[in-house]
């Protein structure tokens, strides 16, 4: 299926959780904010919200500086 990642077409299996898409970014779960159709996706969610078709996800890395 196809997702748009941070405004991005992005091919994904059918079965994907938003865990599971970071792993596949390599991205930890540490430090990063994903917003679902503009919906924020709480961490502890991560492995049970699943993604659909045409989703459109934002993913945000936290960046430490100064």
């Amino acid at each position: 299926m196809v997702i748009l990642l941070n405004g991005v077409a992005h091919t994904c299996a059918q079965t994907t959780s938003v865990a599971t898409l970071l792993e596949e970014l390599r991205l930890e779960q540490r430090g990063i904010a994903v917003a679902r159709n503009s919906v924020l996706v709480p961490h502890s969610q991560y492995a049970t919200v699943f993604l659909a078709e045409n989703d459109e996800l934002e993913i945000i890395q936290a960046v430490a500086g100064g």
